[in-house]
């Protein structure tokens, strides 16, 4: 399997049950990008332990059965810079 050395980390976050701790507690209220956050943050931490050094690489997770192994959705790339940039409510106040 790639990224094997991904298994320890990915089974410790289980076990503490990072992904409920993130989804309990993190909330981005409106703003795009708001679901699904514990699988978010997963990607992109794991993302990073692999190596991953911009948001697309957050995609080589991705690849055949490493979503089943790692024990949650990685997410695409797409969906992670929306989530990493949520748009800030518009202001209508005139200058």
């Amino acid at each position: 399997m790639a990224y094997a050395g991904l298994l320890l980390p990915a089974t410790l976050a289980h076990h503490l049950s990072l992904k409920a701790l993130v989804e309990k507690h993190f909330h981005l209220g409106a703003a795009a990008g708001r679901a699904n956050v514990g699988d978010k943050l997963l990607s992109l931490v794991l993302s990073a332990l692999a190596g991953g050094d911009c948001i697309d690489d957050a995609n080589a997770l991705r690849a055949g059965g490493t979503e089943r192994i790692l024990g949650f959705r990685v997410k695409a790339a797409s969906t992670l810079g929306t989530f990493l940039r949520p748009k800030a409510p518009s202001s209508t106040s005139a200058r």
